[in-house]
């Protein structure tokens, strides 16, 4: 068969293949759709370069690469085919397969089990990356990843000892060389001393999480997990049939009392509490210890983010300090390498891994034997421990941004639970703001948070609560996210904001000003709930000390311009001049910007002596 009109072939100057590359891309492609058939002819070289506007010698190579795989073959004197020997494409015999039953589809409705209720949530697009603030946890922002320390990693498992090495192994088996050092470079560091035998690697974190709860979780158990806490959990309990109860969690994580007595097994995640970055203190985890041992319960330790914290930041892990042989931990390598690899960890008494690895070969949850390796030479090259250094790094520059930017732009708008570690702002809106309009909202303006309902499971109000990752978004981004959102915000309590006329002047003159704020104390809180204290010297310097010890310091200066009060901190609010029209009612001053909108106030008081 003679080709009697050009091949369909355009290259894409966006491609990351080479000009090569994508012809032979395209070729493949035509052929699977049908486009070429066995035995049809291509055009000749010259003919293909002069379509395509490239090298007639690319070309050439392109053919060569796909006769040597067989997918093309060539005909001496006749030019270049489709290889005879090539499966057929499209159906059988070239044709298209028709249903034999004329009755309709299968009625699957009527088979499949009852569905488990769906959750109200949120969901964040596919295409978040797109987006210009995307403040959302789970994911990364592409600056984050070690790309060239992954792929020499995966140079080295496509070595040939390496590939003749895990090719050959037993497909429900793990690689020994990636047990070994994800055991000594890995969980030594959070005090757990397993032997091999009591690790289980999973293709996933959740897969692990399934496995754990599927062996120890039967149909009508009382199973404890945190609230708020994740819905993952709560799903896969209701899917196994358990009853499940809920416990508050406190700033120091999971609330140890009696209800524990009550459960037969609890879930926890201590290191790093999922949703609200909790972790929880050494004295805490004894005493849980010591609770599960009294009610004799089995413990599913649940760390997908603990290798957000720093081992030396946080107290040694449940498994690590446990002595009974009831915990069995769930944990994930960071999820900063999730473009490449997810991957879930169990490690429990040996008993337990050997029923674990039965199971996990019925749903065929293990991970290829090519990441196993790889990620063991990105173990033991040391760059996991470089990728998160860089990430502590990073994660710590990033929380001071977006602390500063949100007392920045709003002190009067929201509350911060404190951002001591992890990545993700925990924040209570304002009254009138109810988080799921407010996100639909800000994602029309390309600004994507996450409504914090769906994390709770006892009835409790709520509506205000979302929450900002930084972990996906850039650092030079934080700022102008926040600002953006805002104006959302402002926007979206309308007439619940306190405005000033402009046009009645309600407002302290310059020369009242001058003479009322010299030598006053203003007394505020940050939006963590953190005292702050700002002293006005008579001279026009300004002295302020926030925290509850006095902890944070800064300095800066203060001056009136016309009947604008004017101020500048040398560190705080980015050390940016800012001006306000300011009204004083009582002992509260109120600070308005140019449009006429309060943006913060605080309790003013005199020092006595000043009169």
């Amino acid at each position: 068969m003679s080709a009697r009109r050009p091949l369909a072939v355009h290259l894409d100057e966006d491609s990351p293949l080479t000009l090569q590359g994508q012809i032979r891309q395209k070729i493949v492609g035509a052929i699977a759709s049908g486009a070429l058939p066995r035995g049809s002819r291509l055009p000749s070289s010259r003919a293909l370069a002069d379509q395509l506007g490239v090298a007639r010698n690319t070309v050439v190579l392109a053919y060569q690469q796909l006769v040597a795989e067989g997918i093309l073959a060539g005909r001496e004197r006749s030019g270049i085919f489709v290889d005879e020997a090539l499966p057929q494409r499209g159906g059988v015999a070239g044709g298209v397969v028709q249903s034999s039953s004329p009755a309709g589809p299968f009625a699957w409705s009527e088979r499949l089990a009852p569905e488990l209720p769906e959750p109200e949530t949120w969901r964040y697009p596919p295409n978040w990356s797109q987006y210009p603030f995307p403040f959302i946890d789970g994911v990364f922002d592409h600056s984050l990843f070690p790309i060239a320390k992954w792929r020499e990693a995966s140079r080295l498992s496509l070595g040939v000892r390496d590939v003749d090495d895990w090719s050959s192994w037993d497909p429900d088996s793990d690689d020994p060389t990636f047990l070994l050092h994800l055991r000594d470079l890995l969980l030594q560091r959070h005090a757990i001393h397993a032997e091999l035998d009591e690790i289980l690697i999973t293709c996933s974190v959740h897969a692990a999480l399934f496995i754990a709860a599927s062996l120890v979780v039967r149909a009508g158990d009382r199973v404890m997990v945190e609230d708020p806490g994740n819905p993952r959990i709560r799903r896969l309990l209701q899917h196994l049939g358990a009853e499940v109860r809920y416990q508050p969690v406190d700033g120091d994580g999971l609330v140890i009392d009696e209800a524990l007595r009550e459960c037969r097994c609890l879930i926890v995640s201590p290191t790093y509490h999922f949703p609200t970055n909790a972790t929880m203190p050494a004295a805490r985890r004894r005493e849980l210890l010591a609770a599960a041992r009294a009610a004799d319960l089995c413990v599913i330790e649940y760390d997908a983010d603990g290798e957000l914290s720093p081992p030396d930041e946080s107290p040694p892990t449940l498994s690590g300090m446990d002595r009974d042989g009831r915990v069995v931990r769930v944990a994930g390598l960071n999820a900063l390498l999730g473009p490449a690899l997810r991957m879930g960890v169990l490690v429990a008494p040996a008993p337990v891994i050997a029923r674990a690895r039965k199971l996990r070969a019925l749903i065929g949850a293990s991970p290829l034997s090519e990441v196993q390796r790889t990620t063991s030479y990105f173990l033991s090259l040391g760059h996991y421990d470089a990728a998160m250094a860089r990430l502590g790094r990073a994660l710590k520059a990033r929380r001071a941004a977006i602390t500063e930017a949100l007392d920045h732009y709003l002190p009067q708008s929201i509350t911060v639970l404190p951002l001591r570690n992890g990545a993700v702002a925990w924040i209570q809106g304002p009254k009138g703001i109810e988080a799921l309009r407010l996100a639909d909202e800000a994602a029309r303006r390309g600004i994507l948070i996450e409504p914090a309902a769906p994390y709770f499971a006892d009835g409790q109000d709520c509506t205000g609560l979302f929450r900002m990752s930084i972990t996906s978004l850039p650092l030079a981004k934080i700022r102008p996210g926040v600002a953006a959102l805002a104006e959302v915000i402002r926007d979206h309590l309308g007439g619940t904001i306190e405005y000033l006329d402009l046009a009645a002047r309600p407002w302290l003159s310059g020369p009242d000003l001058q003479a009322r704020l010299g030598g006053a104390k203003l007394l505020c809180r940050t939006i963590y709930g953190t005292p702050c204290t700002i002293t006005l010297l008579a001279g026009g310097a300004m002295e302020g000390e926030s925290g509850h010890a006095g902890e944070d310091r800064d300095t800066g200066s203060w001056w009136v311009e016309g009947d604008r009060w004017f101020r500048r901190w040398n560190s705080w609010n980015y050390g940016e001049a800012t001006g306000f029209y300011t009204a004083i009612e009582g002992s509260q001053i109120k600070w308005f910007n140019d449009k006429g909108r309060l943006v913060d106030r605080a309790v003013i008081v005199w020092d006595e002596a000043e009169g």
